[in-house]
């Protein structure tokens, strides 16, 4: 229920789809309840319909930016119903004075006018403006999941290509420097060589090593791309009938109710209950007989076929209805007239009936294979900047090592030459090819990842002194970890974060760190826990926050009995 007023108060509360529908219904109804003289033809009854109808969806729509502004942010339900129920007197009355003004109304009946409409365009555009709702919720569901779906397509497609194609990018930029450098170094001086050797060191090797082993490089697509916020109809119509469209006690009940408000004042109270009672019994009993040739008929048609029965169907239980009207009450003369309009309000009715749990139990489905759709395009997004932060790294220590030592041994012998006078252009030429012979590194994939515990000592040793680190590794987490090398590289990434974070930004002394896995051993969950004092990093995002939102499937941090604590959860790949 509290679902079904948040969408009534909302921002779709008064739309042009429901106008539209309501405008049937108040034409149907005038012609049908509302004592007006129809001797001459329906068409002056008609014309003071839509007057009416007319004055009342501009009093809706002025309200709905104007008074019903704010429900774009805040359903508003009450509000929303209080203008619906103003929208009814603005149209009883403009209604009456036109069939007053006509001659087709000799007394006002304003009051009568408004409590008839209550129970049937009232409760009309209610229940529409919850649909309408329903609706656009299934429609831009279903448009997420469409462009999730096919985001996670292309990303599995080309996962390799996109780290194959981002490492090439890097190497050959890296490559294409390098080699300019060298190439410059033919014909230079021995002192103009040693100055570029140096400078290659200083303004290549080691920024770019540096940048590569740090750098968060996200190769996510970003977020699907969704169209606006158009209804899929088609959708929405032929999933309503793909189940059994027939509710016939929903349907007899509306039915029987909004007679009973109107047919006692029309045409007396024995009359008009007899009435309500023939509204509700005879739908009732079309419908459950309909119901089960659809059971047995229907459900395997095609959505074409489906829907043209069923709204034949509708149309038809109708004219049953309004035959039987005319028998029990006696008016056929004047029933002759409300057989067409009678049908045309069952098949809107009946429609709406079907629509609403359908589009209930269609939104549910949409929405959790969104969810499970996501968290797929979760895993493999970060699948995807995993492999390639490895490959990051492995560009990085090429550079950082035997790159960077060969340029060193080189700037080493060119500076002894000189200084013993044995600097030639042969010495360069061979120092150029000894540096250019180690730059095919680059190319060379990451064979041997880090074990975990041992890059967790390292870490210790490294910031012993400072602060201390513990940890500890369930039985199931060793288990995981031994056969995925890089769900262990990945922990060790974020653990390293985690704990220079810690130190430099909340000045730990003591960091523990706890690694775990689920009990499908789908994931690898890190607790790091540490006594410094919290740094926001959602509100001051840098390094580690791009870092722990590129690797980590979900991540938290909290502030819990005097300790900062970092809860993160990784895929094992």
């Amino acid at each position: 229920m509290k679902d079904f007023w948040r969408r009534v108060g909302g921002p779709d509360s008064i739309s042009w789809q429901s106008l539209a529908v309501v405008y049937f219904i108040i034409v149907g109804t005038n012609i049908i309840g509302s004592g007006a003289s129809v001797a001459n033809g329906p068409w002056g009854l008609i014309g003071a319909s839509t007057i009416g109808a007319v004055s009342m969806f501009a009093f809706l729509l002025l309200a709905k930016y104007s008074i019903l502004l704010r429900a774009r942010v805040k359903p508003q339900a009450a509000l929303t119903i209080a203008v619906i129920l103003t929208g009814l007197l603005v149209r009883a009355l403009v209604f009456d004075s036109v069939l007053q003004a006509w001659g087709l109304e000799t007394e006002p009946r304003v009051p009568y006018r408004f409590f008839a409409s209550v129970s049937t365009v009232g409760v009309t555009l209610v229940i529409l403006a919850y649909i309408v709702s329903l609706a656009k919720e299934f429609s831009r569901n279903s448009e997420r999941l469409r462009a999730t779906n096919e985001t996670l397509r292309a990303t599995k497609r080309s996962i390799d290509q996109k780290i194959a194609q981002k490492r090439e990018d890097v190497v050959g930029s890296v490559r294409a420097e390098l080699e300019s450098r060298l190439k410059a170094l033919t014909g230079a001086n021995a002192k103009q060589a040693l100055t570029k050797l140096r400078e290659t060191i200083e303004d290549v090797v080691r920024p770019v090593s540096h940048e590569l082993a740090r750098q968060i490089t996200d190769l996510s697509p970003g977020e699907p791309e969704v169209g606006g916020d158009r209804v899929l109809w088609r959708r929405v119509f032929a999933d309503s009938t793909s189940v059994q469209p027939f509710k016939p006690f929903a349907f007899s009940f509306w039915a029987g109710f909004a007679t009973l408000c109107f047919a006692p004042l029309q045409w007396g109270f024995d009359r008009g209950v007899t009435l309500a009672f023939v509204a509700a019994l005879v739908p009732f009993a079309v419908l459950s007989a309909l119901a089960f040739i659809w059971s047995r008929f229907m459900t395997k048609s095609s959505v074409a076929l489906r829907s043209l029965t069923f709204t034949y169907m509708l149309f038809s239980t109708g004219l049953i209805g309004g035959l039987a009207l005319a028998r029990v009450s006696g008016l056929e003369r004047f029933s002759q007239q409300v057989y067409v309009p009678l049908g045309t309000i069952w098949v809107f009715l009946g429609w709406g009936i079907a629509l609403i749990p359908s589009l209930q139990k269609e939104t549910a489905r949409v929405l959790g294979s969104l969810n499970k759709s996501s968290e797929q395009l979760r895993e493999e997004l970060v699948r995807l900047n995993t492999a390639y932060r490895l490959q990051q790294q492995a560009i990085a220590r090429a550079l950082h090592g035997p790159i960077q030592d060969a340029l060193s041994v080189a700037s080493f012998k060119l500076s002894a030459a000189i200084k013993n006078g044995t600097a030639t252009g042969k010495l360069i030429e061979e120092l150029n090819t000894k540096i250019s012979s180690t730059i095919v590194l680059l190319d060379l994939q990451e064979e041997k990842l880090p074990a975990l515990e041992e890059s967790l000592s390292d870490l210790a040793e490294f910031w012993d002194g400072v602060a201390t680190i513990r940890w500890k590794l369930t039985p199931a987490a060793k288990k995981l970890i031994a056969a995925h090398q890089v769900t262990s590289a990945t922990a060790i990434e974020l653990i390293r974060e985690a704990c220079s974070n810690a130190v430099r930004h909340g000045k730990a002394e003591l960091i523990r760190v706890n690694v775990g896995a689920t009990k499908d051993q789908s994931r690898l969950e890190l607790t790091i826990s540490n006594d410094g004092a919290l740094v926001n990093m959602t509100t001051r995002p840098g390094l580690g926050t791009k870092l722990l939102d590129e690797l980590a499937l979900n991540w938290s941090l909290r502030s819990e009995n005097g300790s900062t604590v970092l809860e993160v959860t990784t895929p094992v790949i």
